[in-house]
Order: C-alpha cells, then structure tokens, then sequence
C-alpha cells in the first residue's frame, strides 16, 4: 500500500512535469527579451519607423488628445484605501499613481529618496527621524498636506482604524510646526522605520470630508493620477489632473512620474484571457506571462518582451514546536535534502529562475555571491533518509503543507509531496485563500510547513526577519524566544546599508537550524506593445505604468 501510494505520487510529478514541458534555452530569441533591473530602466533601442509610431500615438489618443494604454491586471484591488484589505498585487500597480510617501525607494534594496519629504535628520539615539516637508505640496483637490497630515494618518488611521501592522514601531507622531514632523520609533531596525517613512500619505480633509468612503473607492491624493472610473472586477480609469503639486521635474523621482496621461486597467483574473487581451493588442501590458505563452510572442515583431528576477522567493517556514513532527531538526535538514530544488524549478518555472543560497536572492545588497560555493541541501535523498533514520522516523507521521492558493504554489506542492514520498514522508497539501493564509501564517497549531513567497523593498535579510517576526509571540512557529536568533537579527537590522558582518551571522544560523528553507527566485515575464520606449518597475516590484516611457516622451 505504501509503495503503491509513493508511486502515485511520483506520477504526479512526472504529469506535473509533463504538463510543463521544459523549453530549451533558446527556444524564444534571447536578444529580443531585455531584462529590467532594480533602479534601472531597460530600454528600447530597436524602435519602429516614423509612420509606425505615428499610427500608434494615434491610436493610443483619446478624443480629448490625451495619451493613454491599457494595462491587463490580474485581479480587483477591492479597496483603494492604503491601509484597507484587498487583493495584494493588483494593490501595489494602482496605488502609487494615487498615492505618495514621505520617501519612496528606487527600487528593490535602493536607498530612501525624498517626495513628500525635503530632509530629514535622525537623532543621536537613532530613535526620532524629524522631518522637513515641503511646503507647497496640495492633494488632487487642492488641499495642503501639513505635519498634521502625518500624524493624522500615522496614528489615526493607520493605528486606530485599520491596525497597520506596522504602527506598531512608533509610539508617537508629533508636529513640531506646519512643516516639520517628528517620528519616535522604539526601534531602530531599518526595514521597520522604512515602512512607515514610505507609507503612503493624503490629507486628513480628503479622508474625511471630500472621499464618499475614506477613500475606499473614491481615493484622493497627492500623486500625479485621480480614479476617475471604477467598474468593479472589470475595469479602472486613471488619468492626471493637471495640477500636480510638483512642476520641477529635477525634484520628481520615478514613483511620482507621468509619462501617460490615463492609464486603463483592464481586470482579467484569467491568466490564459489576459494573453489573448494581449494577442488581440487590447491591453498594451501585460504581466507575468508564462514561459511557455511566451512562445506566442517569440515571433511577433508588434511585442516586446522583458524579464525581471523577482525578490519574491519561493520559501518554506518549518514548524518548529514540539506539536510538530519538525521539532526535531534533523527531520527539517531530511526534508531540505530530499527537495531537489533545480527539479522544481524545471518542472515549475520551466527553469526560469535562480535558486537560492540563502533565504533571498541575488538583487539584494546584503546577498554573498560566496554563500553560491557552499552546500545548501543540495539534493541528497540519501543523506535525507540518513537523517529521517536517525531522528527515529519509521514513516507512520504525517506532516501538512499550507499555503496561499495560486497556480505557482500549488504545483511546487504537487513536486514537493513526490519528493518527499521518496524518502518517506506522506505530506497532505492544504491550499488557503488569502485572508486564511495569514491567519494560519504563524500558527503552530496549523501545519507543519508554511509555503510562501517572500521579497523586500529594502534588504534581503528583512524578508527573512519579516517571516521570523513572530517568534515572540504566542502562535509563533518556533518554539521560545531565543536570544541567540534575535541577538543577529536586531543589529541585522539597526546597521543595515553599513555592516553585513550581521547578515553573514544570520545567513548560517537560519541555514543550520532550517528555520526556512528556500528554494528558488522565479523570473517574471512581461510582454508589451511596441508603444513603449521603456519597461520599469515600481518600489515594489510591480508595474509601474506611469513611469514607464512611451513613444511620445
């Protein structure tokens, strides 16, 4: 019976990958895909003749001679309240044409830059950022944005009505005059300060009198677009006001820019729908196509074809308490071991990705190209079944996966239960919604492995810290406090950017003990019409149509 169940599982995997047929390198001309970094534009060199671009500003201007494109979005936002609920990805497309922060970041592992803010200055005892803002900066109606703008948001809404997560890293929010705020942080852990100082920002007057719903869906701020349409699961119109705060370009950096003058979002949730919106040239941008509909377009010189590595690394969080079959930390090492981590990017991602050394990937400044020449549970199903021995696993346990439901991590699911049959380890997949998800996320009491995908907008080991945060809490996913774990991770964070003797601590730590054990960066694939000139992403890693460039920049 046990052999006949680990092979059902094996012929999963072999299905799996079958359904995925892997696509030689090559297969798709690799000099027409140009490859987008953090911080930097990928620009478009092989643009079309002069008639050509013609027809195309033609046909990309309204009635009313403003430019705009279309954008396929893979699911409704729900709210565009900044600190409200709602789909997470289409979230992070929509919101930076609305909204601003006090400082944004060019990019994954990029530096703050200024936008609402002028300068800032950080107390002696690190704990207190007070900040200059500037003094002629009015939301999309005309209302100034003031230091009490800040706190309002800070404390009133973000804490008191939403309880945004983050809130919980300052204790006070105090005007010190019309223009300068203070901030007091009770730490100094990097990526906890930079969350609140990139937060985005609106006016307490448009929350509170000019927004029909708290800008739930009549959003009001201080970016350069207004909503002006919203058909609910269909689409979402976004076009500039005219009257943008800012008129010095110099001072504009990326997230704030407007290269289109209204942005249409096209809500496709099917994926396979989204690449016909594209083929039919109805959407001019369309994301995370497969590699496999990537060969529509290998061919096709209206498209234009661009990869970026993602920082949003397929990881998996072990359970550690003594509920859990994982407690025992060899039973943790078996399972990285039996994992082949190239065999699930194949059979995935069509081996389109990178596989990782440490819990993040390569696009971060805290990331050692040296951690690549060590062993990091290279595949070893022999060495797995040593271990499993050892801890005295004689197969009759059962351990649970739980994740949050998506194409993506339901296959690496499929992949992982064949592997770990091979060693024998029986493991029920237990896929989640959202909200569930982050219920279950850091409870002990729900699972065994908690599969995810994890990135930053600062450092590499904040993802790491951020999936480890709850280690102090009741539900938390390692059994005690431990001092030692937290000893690397507070000055990991304090001294980000000027020490990463810290990271290296942390790097080995985590590793040794399979904390979380991550498998592989997926490269993400977007493909557009010739209407664009260049291809960028925002501070979050997303699209960022706004600053994207056109053929009438």
């Amino acid at each position: 019976m046990k052999n006949q169940k680990t092979m059902a599982l094996l012929t999963a995997l072999v299905l799996l990958v079958g359904i995925f047929a892997y696509v030689p390198a090559g297969a798709v001309d690799a000099s027409r895909i140009l490859t987008v970094q953090p911080n930097a534009m990928a620009v478009v060199e092989d643009l079309p003749d002069q008639a050509t671009m013609d027809a195309l500003i033609a046909s990309h201007t309204d009635a009313n001679g403003k430019t705009f494109v279309s954008v396929a979005l893979e699911d409704d936002p729900g709210s565009m309240n900044p600190y409200g609920s709602g789909a997470s990805k289409p979230r992070m497309v929509v919101l930076e044409g609305i909204y601003e922060g006090l400082f944004c970041i060019q990019g994954t592992g990029g530096e703050l830059k200024p936008v609402l803010a002028d300068s800032y200055s950080v107390s002696d005892d690190g704990y207190t950022y007070t900040i200059k803002l500037k003094d002629y900066i009015v939301d999309s109606m005309g209302n100034p944005f003031t230091a009490s703008d800040v706190k309002f948001v800070l404390e009133t809404v973000a804490r008191d009505e939403y309880k945004w997560s983050s809130s919980k890293y300052y204790d006070a929010v105090n005007v010190v005059d019309d223009y300068t705020v203070e901030i007091v942080f009770n730490t100094k852990m990097y990526n906890y300060v930079v969350n609140s100082l990139i937060a985005y920002m609106f006016t307490e007057k448009a929350y509170t009198t000019d927004s029909a719903d708290k800008m739930i869906t009549d959003p009001i701020g201080t970016g350069p677009y207004a909503l002006t349409a919203w058909t609910s699961g269909t689409e979402m119109v976004f076009e500039t006001y005219g009257s943008y705060w800012e008129t010095d370009p110099s001072k504009i950096y990326r997230n704030s820019y407007a290269n289109v003058d209204k942005i249409i979002y096209k809500i496709i949730k099917d994926s396979a729908q989204r690449v016909i919106a594209l083929e039919s040239q109805s959407v001019d941008i369309c994301t995370g196509v497969s590699p496999t509909d990537l060969e529509l377009f290998k061919d096709n010189d209206d498209f234009l074809m661009f990869q970026s590595l993602q920082d949003q690394v397929v990881s998996l969080a072990f359970n550690c308490n003594e509920i859990s079959p994982l407690s025992d930390v060899r039973v943790r090492q078996a399972i990285a071991y039996a994992i082949d981590a190239q065999g699930v990017l194949d059979g995935v991602d069509l081996g389109n990705g990178e596989l990782c050394y440490t819990a993040f990937c390569r696009i971060f400044p805290d990331y050692d190209p040296a951690w690549e020449g060590e062993d990091y549970y290279g595949y070893d199903p022999g060495k797995a079944k040593e271990l499993l021995k050892a801890a005295g696993w004689d197969g009759s346990k059962e351990i649970t996966i739980v994740f949050e439901n998506n194409d993506r991590l339901a296959n690496v699911a499929v992949v992982l239960q064949a592997y770990l049959a091979e060693v024998g380890i029986t493991m029920n997949i237990v896929p989640c919604d959202g909200a569930l998800f982050r219920t279950y996320r850091f409870d002990k009491t729900q699972g065994d492995i908690k599969m995810f995908t994890a990135g930053s907008s600062t450092f590499g080991s904040s993802s790491l810290i951020g999936n480890l945060n709850a280690v102090a809490e009741d539900k938390s996913l390692i059994t005690t406090v431990e001092e030692t774990l937290w000893g690397m991770i507070v000055p990991m964070a304090e001294n980000a950017y000027k020490d990463w003797s810290y990271a290296h601590d942390l790097h080995y730590y985590v590793k040794d003990n399979v904390y979380i054990y991550s498998l592989y960066a997926p490269i993400n694939f977007t493909v557009t019409s010739k209407v664009l000139t260049g291809f960028i992403l925002n501070q979050k890693g997303k699209d960022s149509p706004n600053c994207c460039t056109y053929i009438w920049n």
